[in-house]
């Protein structure tokens, strides 16, 4: 008869669950329940390691590049499987799927703001700024960009970017500068 090895994982609760089968694991991704970076376990090993890092798993796991959040539209390096700002998995979980874990407070729906970056530099050109401001544009993405506008300041060239963005406001140290 044919053993089928069994694991254990640690949820986002920090909680341990399992024996699990490796089908189980897989339905768990399939709806948003544990992602590349859950720590898991193999029976009769001592050593947790990422879901990500077990060859049984690792094709699960796109090596594409960055990804927009579906629910916040922010933009993510290719390197993250859950949004830094939201904490939505890079996988839309299944609306009606249970989740290991309870929702976290944090996890309310902020209101769309408007924000801006603003880039400026008595040595740089015009043509610079434009650069390092549509560069900006491009990491985070269209679907945010309102526009780009520019203007002089005390001899200064000042080009800023508008865009959406959810959660609370950022503590702005000053524009970007050029020099």
């Amino acid at each position: 008869m044919f053993h089928k090895l069994m694991y254990k994982i640690i949820g986002a609760d920090r909680a341990e669950y399992g024996p699990v089968s490796a089908e189980q694991i897989r339905q768990w991704l399939t709806e948003g329940r544990a992602d590349s970076q859950t720590k898991v376990r193999g029976e009769g090993s001592e050593e947790w390691k990422p879901l990500a890092e077990v060859p049984e798993f690792a094709a699960a796991f796109p090596s594409s590049g960055p990804w927009t959040c579906s629910k916040c539209g922010e933009r993510i390096e290719k390197q993250f499987d859950s949004c830094w700002r939201c904490s939505t998995p890079r996988r839309s979980p299944t609306a009606a799927a249970p989740s290991l874990t309870p929702p976290l407070a944090s996890e309310t729906k902020a209101a769309w703001r408007v924000e801006y970056e603003m880039f400026q530099g008595t040595w740089v050109t015009w043509e610079g700024l434009f650069t390092q401001a549509a560069s900006f544009a491009a990491e985070i993405g269209r679907e945010r960009l309102i526009g780009i506008s520019h203007s002089a300041d005390r001899g200064d060239g000042v080009v800023a970017v508008w865009y959406w963005t959810q959660g609370p406001a950022s503590a702005r140290s000053g524009p970007k500068s050029a020099m």
